[in-house]
């Protein structure tokens, strides 16, 4: 049979010759997964977002316009909600997501530059911190305990964003974020650079984050 030849073919063929998808692209074509395909929806629903999202790759380009990752987001948005991206999430956990984003965007100075386009997206990544996927993994579980703590006030307690030096030069990113001046992608780091946006926003360090601290 023909027709049964060919399909055997072309499955040979996609197997030998498959290249793994980045979990951006992951994201971005998985229309089953009600997470995913809201993720999606948010890069056009938050206006920092809006044009700025590489969709398809995990990295971005020194000459790229884009400022985020999906996966970046997506990633965030389920330290966040605390949960894993299977899970179907309700209308009000998307609507806590989206506003926590557009809050964090408001007390962000940098991400108020890129809206204004007074600062070029290239700049932003090399200079500083506050557009990196580990620094929104970071915001996503500093925003998940600072609501839990304060569920009424979260949202001014994440004014004092605004206080923080995002800037690579500053040292209190090293060994957090920063190790020999280079991004780090280790979790530890990203949860130790989680502490220091809680402690910022003037939220205490629980036992278990003191612990994590204590391994710096």
């Amino acid at each position: 049979d023909d027709g049964l030849k060919r399909s055997q073919q072309m499955f040979s063929d996609l197997n030998k010759n498959a290249v793994k998808p980045t979990k951006s692209l992951n994201i971005l074509y998985d229309h089953r997964n009600e997470f995913s395909k809201f993720v999606v929806t948010l890069a056009d629903l938050v206006e920092v977002f809006k044009g700025r999202v590489e969709l398809e790759k995990t990295t971005i380009s020194n000459r790229s316009t884009k400022t985020f990752t999906l996966n970046g987001i997506s990633d965030a948005s389920m330290k966040l909600l605390g949960s894993s991206k299977g899970r179907k999430i309700s209308k009000g956990e998307e609507a806590l997501i989206k506003e926590f984003w557009d809050v964090v965007s408001k007390n962000m100075p940098e991400w108020q530059l890129l809206l204004r386009n007074d600062v070029a997206p290239a700049v932003l990544r090399k200079d500083f911190v506050s557009t990196n996927t580990n620094l929104l993994n970071s915001l996503g579980i500093a925003g998940k305990i600072i609501i839990e703590e304060y569920p009424k006030t979260w949202q001014d307690k994440l004014k004092n964003l605004k206080k923080i030096d995002w800037s690579r030069s500053n040292p209190e990113w090293d060994g957090r974020l920063l190790r020999n001046g280079q991004m780090t992608k280790l979790a530890i780091g990203i949860d130790l650079a989680a502490n220091i946006i809680i402690q910022k926003c003037d939220v205490p360090l629980s036992e278990a984050r003191q612990k994590i601290e204590a391994k710096l």
